[in-house]
């Protein structure tokens, strides 16, 4: 009898009455892989056997009906997530929400018997433990996200995730908001004459994200084009530290943006007094070739800018405010000043015109008004003398 060749099994009986099928995978690494499939009939297996016969030949997993929902997301992460293109911090808070939130209540369940009550119940576990609910909305995400593919694979029938329902976060307004013009501009005179002035001008003018500025490099500064190329950021991520990370190579992500001369101004500036602080670090200067580094050219930790504007607000005798919302200040002023949605939203960054739109674009004091005023004008018939008839329709005087 001649070698038998992947893909093809046998079916037979077992000692305990139950039927199985031995499956030949073919050769990984010099070594043959095997599957066993097991049923309580011979046409159950002789069904299953098809199945992972035809996963076989489409190269998809082959699985036995008794996959955990915890060996599948693992086979996910490692399978799809790790090779993509998302950012290593995205990367890495898909690995953190499957391990610490999503498999330890439902990575028990076989894949095939994942019901919407069960994940029903892991949404509203995660939202009586306390989580927000943006917190709780980005582990349903993950497990949406997970589960497409197990559908993609042919492992199970339907997305089940898609069934449930999530908790919708809504922004609070007391932390995430623009800043009134007179503030920012009061905060800008605070910074004034420190060694991170210019970025404050670059948050504010460009709107950049707090991991991004600090991730700039001279390199992606074109002074004689008057742009900025964002290429890279500096993340704090659990378990490495402090890393430049490059962003994703997407047409959002990795973007370049025109500046202001006003910014230009302040970012010249600023590299003559970096040339002068490198020079007093001497031997003690870690070149990173960063535009916004420490005092010595390292990175400068994220949370470290957050104490750095918190002082700044203070100087200002503002509210500490976060450096978020600065992105949100920008995306407002330009709104205001009569850019339209999409322009703002490519100068951000975002993926889609709904995120600027419903979450950074806020609606500054006055322009509601001034909305209704040019609409009732539009509607407004051309002007005519009014008649009024004080003696009929006007209050009579009293003698």
């Amino acid at each position: 009898m001649g070698r038998r060749r992947s893909g093809e099994g046998t079916i037979f009986k077992r000692d305990d009455g139950r039927w199985a099928a031995n499956l030949d995978l073919g050769y990984e690494g010099g070594r043959r892989r095997r599957k066993t499939l097991y049923g309580a009939t011979q046409r159950e297996v002789g069904e299953k056997l098809d199945a992972a016969r035809r996963a076989l030949a489409e190269g998809r997993p082959v699985t036995d009906g008794r996959l955990r929902v915890s060996n599948f997301l693992e086979t996910w992460l490692k399978e799809v997530v790790e090779p993509s293109s998302l950012a290593f911090r995205t990367k890495a808070d898909y690995r953190d929400h499957v391990r610490r939130h999503i498999a330890p209540l439902i990575g028990h369940i076989r894949l095939a018997s994942l019901s919407p009550q069960d994940v029903q119940r892991l949404v509203n576990a995660k939202g009586a433990e306390g989580l927000s609910p943006r917190t709780v909305q980005y582990i349903h995400a993950v497990l949406r996200r997970a589960l497409g593919q197990a559908e993609k694979w042919s492992l199970v029938p339907r997305n089940v995730a898609k069934l449930v329902s999530v908790p919708t976060p809504k922004p609070d307004r007391k932390k995430v908001h623009e800043l009134p013009m007179e503030d920012a501009l009061g905060l800008l005179e605070a910074v004034g004459g420190d060694r991170l002035y210019a970025l404050y001008v670059v948050l504010l003018t460009v709107g950049l994200r707090k991991g991004e500025v600090l991730g700039l490099r001279w390199e992606d500064l074109d002074f004689d084009r008057g742009t900025l190329s964002v290429e890279q950021q500096v993340q704090r991520v659990n378990g490495k530290g402090l890393l430049i990370l490059p962003l994703p190579k997407t047409r959002t992500s990795r973007r370049t943006n025109s500046l202001s001369s006003y910014c230009l101004e302040a970012l010249r500036a600023h590299r003559v007094a970096q040339a002068e602080e490198r020079l007093a670090a001497g031997e003690h200067w870690v070149d990173h070739g960063l535009i916004f580094p420490s005092n010595i050219g390292t990175p400068v930790d994220p949370r470290n800018l957050n104490r750095h504007m918190h002082a700044m607000c203070r100087r200002a005798g503002l509210p500490p405010e976060r450096i978020h919302n600065l992105r949100h200040t920008t995306a407002s002023v330009g709104f205001a000043e009569g850019l339209d949605v999409k322009m703002v939203s490519e100068l951000l960054g975002h993926s889609s015109v709904g995120i600027t739109a419903n979450l950074y674009i806020h609606l500054r004091p006055g322009l509601q008004r001034t909305a209704a005023e040019l609409i009732g004008q539009a509607f407004r018939p051309p002007t005519r003398p009014v008649a009024v008839n004080l003696a009929v329709n006007g209050p009579q005087a009293h003698q």
